[in-house]
């Protein structure tokens, strides 16, 4: 009855580690999904990032634009003292120009407006996914902990089935 007990016990013991292997097998495939989404983010925050470095220097260059046009008129202004109406037309240039800059301001104020929305979104979610992952380590921790445990316990249990200056298969 004894040996019964003991081979239902390492049995017991053998299906609780194949249940743990099986759920560290599953933990192991969420957190591989969870590095997989973390390295979408990624690629997600360095586009962002490289829109929001193309979108400082397009406004740098409207900026540069916007000079030359103010530059433009000084220099029409000068050459031009008597001419009224080369004064006017050059006027209407620089009035297009500064107009078309300011539009294309206010779209790049919106698009880094709407950049940093999203930075702060995916900091919030990158948060968020370092959170899970440290409680997803220390479950991970916890089954191995318990794993140790369950191994022990069938080391001991296979140590007892030996017998006195033997081996396991020469009884």
């Amino acid at each position: 009855m004894a040996e019964e007990e003991r081979n239902r016990r390492f049995e017991n013991a053998l299906a609780t580690l194949s249940e743990l292997a099986s759920n560290q097998e599953g933990r192991l495939t969420a957190l591989e999904r969870l590095a997989a989404s973390q390295d979408g983010r990624m690629a997600i925050l360095e586009k962002l990032a490289a829109d929001h470095h193309r979108l400082l220097a397009s406004h740098e260059r409207r900026i540069v634009g916007l000079s030359e046009a103010f530059k433009t008129v000084a220099e029409l202004s000068q050459r031009h003292q008597g001419g009224v109406e080369e004064l006017r037309a050059a006027q209407a240039e620089a009035e297009q120009k500064i107009a078309a800059l300011a539009d294309a301001q206010i779209r790049t104020e919106e698009a880094v407006a709407e950049a940093a929305r999203k930075v702060a979104a995916l900091a919030e979610s990158h948060e968020r996914l370092a959170a899970s992952q440290k409680r997803l380590a220390e479950s991970q921790e916890h089954s191995d902990r318990r794993l140790d445990a369950l191994i022990d316990i069938v080391r001991d249990l296979a140590d007892r089935r030996k017998p006195e200056g033997g081996t396991p298969d020469s009884g």
